[in-house]
């Protein structure tokens, strides 16, 4: 890889640190990590735009400063994923509910989910499997970044983009023009797709195993995010 990552559960435990410094930037990175999908949820569970999850995220991320939400969590409770969007619904609810009076009182409402907490009704698809489907792609997007930049730096650029967009696929290309293109033989090109694909799942069982406070539990939880690209059932 390019870059060492720490594990979530080590940037967790580096929250409670007596310095400063060190609680701020692993908070920081915590920020970072959980902000995409987290944004994704919320637009898909409120309805709202891409503004506006930005500002319940927020929000929501001072909220949990201010609750210190992380010096409760522990590898003991489970995924951290799973308890973080615990406590997301948690505050998502409250807000609706003080928002809600607001709104019967006469005061301005920011943010509204139509007068009743239905994002969490049955007849909508699970938000929690819908969470795990948005980890699910924020965890190959940083896969995919942490090898094209490995690829890059080995100077085989033309190389990683010729079979990109056939990574996830089981469909073979046209080697013919592959081939043609990087100037080698098509069983050449069969045999570099094959490699790139192998280290495109030891990438993305990397980026798993940093979510998880067990190797142990890497493959389990690979099963787990990417059961979530299954086809709804609603």
């Amino acid at each position: 890889m390019s870059s060492f990552h720490p594990t979530h559960w080590s940037l967790v435990k580096r929250v409670s640190s007596p310095d400063p410094a060190v609680s701020k930037a692993a908070l920081s990175d915590l920020y970072e990590e959980y902000r995409p999908p987290i944004l994704r949820y919320l637009e898909f569970v409120t309805g709202v735009t891409a503004t506006e999850a930005e500002d319940i995220f927020q929000d929501y991320f001072l909220d949990m400063e201010r609750r210190e939400v992380f010096d409760k969590a522990s590898p003991e409770l489970g995924r951290l994923r799973n308890f973080l969007l615990n406590d997301l619904n948690f505050f998502l609810k409250n807000r609706w509910r003080k928002e809600h009076r607001q709104k019967r009182g006469g005061g301005k409402v920011h943010f509204s989910l139509d007068d009743s907490p239905d994002v969490f009704a049955e007849d909508r698809p699970d938000p929690s499997t819908e969470f795990d489907r948005q980890w699910a792609i924020h965890v190959l997007s940083r896969a995919h970044t942490e090898l094209e930049q490995t690829i890059r730096d080995q100077g085989k650029a033309e190389m990683f983009e010729a079979y990109a967009p056939f990574l996830a696929e089981r469909e073979a290309p046209d080697h013919a023009s592959i081939a043609a293109r990087l100037n080698i033989s098509v069983s050449h090109s069969r045999v570099l797709l094959s490699r790139l694909r192998e280290k495109w799942t030891r990438s993305i069982l990397a980026e798993v195993a940093r979510t998880v406070d067990s190797s142990e539990w890497v493959e389990d939880e690979f099963l787990t995010l990417f059961s979530a690209f299954s086809p709804r059932k609603d």
